[in-house]
Parts: structure tokens; sequence; C-alpha cells
């Protein structure tokens, strides 16, 4: 993955911080794990809803269910990384 896009995923990973963790923990890279995953599996990815389900999925394997919370929680951050994946 390009240093540029890592970026880029990170700012909207953090922006939209899904699990609380940037404003505990202040980490700039605190959820490159799931952008990996994530950047991993997008290819397979033809619109946005397959987007918002393999985000959500992925927090789930990665948090659990409880904590990643629901699928709508996360529509405004798949909205902003589909774009730049795509682009």
């Amino acid at each position: 993955m390009e240093k540029q896009l890592l970026n880029s995923m990170r700012v909207i990973l953090n922006k939209h911080d899904p699990i609380g963790l940037y404003l505990i923990i202040n980490a700039f890279d605190e959820y490159d794990p799931e952008i990996e995953e994530i950047y991993k599996k997008s290819d397979k990815v033809n619109d946005f809803d397959e987007s918002l389900d393999l985000i959500h999925k992925t927090f789930i394997e990665f948090f659990d269910k409880n904590i990643a919370g629901k699928k709508e929680k996360y529509v405004k951050l798949s909205k902003d990384l589909f774009k730049i994946l795509r682009s």
C-alpha cells in the first residue's frame, strides 16, 4: 500500500474513530491493523454496500460485535473510505 493512501485512510479512521481509541490513545497509527485488513479485501468490493459490510465485519473481527456496534455506525466512515479506495 502506498504511504499516501495509508495516511489518507488513517486520517479517515481517526476522524470517525468508530471504537473511540484515537480519542483515548491519540496514536495516529492505532487503526493500522484494521486498515491493512480492509485494504487487502477491498479489491473484492464492488459497491458501497459491500464496502460497508467489509468495514463493519473487520471491526467485529478485531474487537467483537458488542464493541464494534451496529453497522449503521459505519456508514459515513465507509463512504469516505470507499471514495479513496475507488479513486
